[in-house]
């Protein structure tokens, strides 16, 4: 009974809770990780009090090599609230600017994102003092997620 109950809550916590805002591949990665080979939960295996062990340290730590952290949805709200699409292309936020880069074009990458909006570069202005560290995150994980 005890056991079902650890397979319940693992389960709702990969499935949603806290991982239910991590990047799906590092979700699958962790359902991967708990599961045997036939689909069982691997806790029959490890026993009861191993699985409380790693089910509290998987809940209390990011996974390694996280690299990109951010929320493309959030970054989607906040790329468009910001007005970006004003001087940027881009199709997934109907932006339709000619005065920078069109982001369909160059598909810049997560790292680049990070330091043009918190940097800025050019026309580009520094959004640093204007967005947080989180906002930037997720703007940078929409934008070199976004289906161009």
């Amino acid at each position: 009974m005890r056991l079902r109950r650890l397979q319940v809550l693992l389960h709702e916590t990969v499935v949603g809770g806290f991982f239910g805002t991590w990047p799906l591949q590092y979700r699958e990665l962790f359902r991967a990780q708990i599961q045997n080979d036939d689909g069982g939960m691997l806790i029959k295996r490890i026993g009861i009090k191993s699985a409380v062990v790693v089910a509290t340290l998987a809940v209390g730590a990011p996974v390694a090599g996280a690299a990109n952290p951010g929320n493309a949805v959030n970054g989607k709200k906040v790329f468009v609230s910001t007005g970006c699409g004003a001087c940027h292309t881009l199709k997934a936020a109907a932006g339709t600017g000619v005065v920078g880069p069109n982001l369909d074009k160059t598909k810049p990458a997560y790292a680049k994102v990070i330091d043009r909006v918190t940097n800025g570069k050019g026309a580009m202005t520094s959004y640093k003092a204007i967005l947080s560290k989180t906002q930037i995150q997720d703007v940078a994980a929409f934008v070199s997620t976004a289906k161009h």
